[in-house]
């Protein structure tokens, strides 16, 4: 089942690594073996096309998701890239490769969060 009907480079960065990690929680907790058969999830409910009568359907993306969609969030998650969403959560930092966070950071006046925390020390 087709995701979407076009490339990735149609994605802006910003979009795609952080809903990766948001489509893949379940899975990440071990409550599923595949994304998409989280039941509650929002991939599920696309990929299935139908959604419990009491339930809003889901809104569609700003975007098109690439053919290859459920294949990136099921890929096999590392350590790096699970440090890098927590680091960029935690900080308040954008998220995305070091290139594109610094410009978002520069544009949305979060600087800040690529220094370190607390006052400067004092230089002996």
């Amino acid at each position: 089942m087709d995701d979407g009907n076009a490339n990735i480079g149609l994605i802006p960065f910003s979009v795609l690594p952080f809903s990766v990690p948001v489509e893949r929680n379940a899975l990440r907790a071990n409550l599923v073996e595949r994304a998409e058969d989280w039941r509650w999830g929002s991939l599920w409910e696309r990929r299935q096309r139908t959604l419990p009568e009491d339930y809003p359907p889901l809104s569609d993306w700003p975007l098109i998701r690439p053919r290859n969609w459920t294949a990136l969030v099921n890929r096999v998650e590392t350590e790096a890239e699970l440090e890098a969403l927590r680091k960029s959560v935690t900080r308040g930092r954008p998220f995305g490769s070091e290139i594109w966070q610094k410009r978002a950071a520069k544009r949305l006046g979060l600087e800040s969060t690529f220094r370190s925390r607390g006052r400067p020390k004092k230089n002996k």
